[in-house]
């Protein structure tokens, strides 16, 4: 929570700073909502790892914009929250050393009555929620072309693993619903480049994480590269 105020309590006085003397219409004219739909394609899976091709996720963010005199260009500065998620068909634990690992359902030393072939996912996932601070170098004409290299900065406020499905821990034929929040070995902070494309209110959007979701040699090394649309305030 503490650091949650202090980039909240950063982010309002550069805005402020920047709108000091202005009128309050002027200040939201230069406010400008931007959300992000995208899939996220998770890179460096481990082998035993059984994902989804779609895994959704979402970015909603609010930024201002300082116009560069002269020129189509602004800078964008906000603060956002963004989610990803990575649906999957395995089970997330700890092995003896502590680190955070991916296993089979049912792990590959089962040798429960149910039998595999009695045992189902219905539904597994990842998911990780971020306050961001998104930061763009925006280019916007006279024709409504909008294009924009931004970079973000996010920390880490929510993180937690689901398992909806056959309960193979007690061995019973029924369907179990876990769940595990604050995930362990997880990294604090994400950051990475992003782009947005396109026309009027209508954008494509990426995003590449420079920095694996889980600590390094504490978790998978995964991160997430996504793709989508962008809907942005016109």
């Amino acid at each position: 929570m503490k650091r949650i105020t202090f980039l909240t309590t950063i982010l309002l006085s550069v805005i402020t700073l920047a709108v000091n003397g202005q009128q309050e219409t002027t200040f939201r004219s230069h406010l400008t909502t931007k959300v992000d739909i995208f899939s996220d394609m998770w890179q460096d899976k481990p082998d035993i790892l059984d994902s989804k091709t779609i895994n959704r996720g979402v970015n909603i963010a609010t930024t201002y914009n300082f116009p560069i005199e002269n020129t189509a260009l602004s800078f964008d500065m906000g603060l956002g929250i963004g989610v990803h998620n990575l649906y999957h068909e395995n089970s997330l634990v700890k092995n003896e050393e502590g680190m955070t690992q991916f296993d089979k359902i049912p792990p590959e030393d089962y040798d429960g009555e149910l039998g595999e072939n009695k045992i189902s996912v219905d539904k597994a996932k990842l998911s990780f929620a971020y306050l961001d601070v998104p930061m763009e170098l925006k280019l916007e004409t006279e024709s409504d072309f909008r294009a924009a290299i931004g970079f973000k900065v996010g920390m880490l406020i929510n993180s937690l693993s689901k398992y909806e499905g056959t309960n193979y821990i007690d061995d019973r034929q029924e369907t179990i619903k876990l769940k595990e929040k604050d995930l362990s070995n997880t990294n604090r902070f994400r950051y990475g480049p992003s782009f947005r494309l396109g026309y009027k209110w209508i954008n494509l959007y990426g995003y590449y994480s420079l920095n694996t979701t889980f600590e390094e040699n504490k978790g998978p090394a995964i991160y997430p590269l996504s793709i989508g649309i962008s809907i942005v305030q016109f």
